[in-house]
């Protein structure tokens, strides 16, 4: 059960995604200009606003909202 695990969260604050196409490390230079959302099955305010490129950004700029977003998702 991910409902009540602390994975999720620690993953995403070290850029690691789970979508449902598996794993996703936004920190990859691969995502620098993908415009592709985090998981496009998903409605999360972080798939549904942001594009990969721009969380690669964060990541990269080490801007807390990058954390925030995929610990979100």
């Amino acid at each position: 059960d991910m409902f009540d695990c602390v994975l999720p969260t620690r993953s995403g604050r070290t850029g690691q995604a789970f979508t449902r196409r598996g794993p996703v490390n936004i920190k990859n230079a691969r995502h620098a200009e993908d415009q592709r959302p985090l998981d496009e099955e998903c409605q999360c305010p972080a798939c549904a606003h942001y594009s990969r490129a721009y969380l690669h950004h964060l990541f990269k700029a080490d801007e807390v909202l990058g954390l925030m977003l995929l610990s979100w998702h």
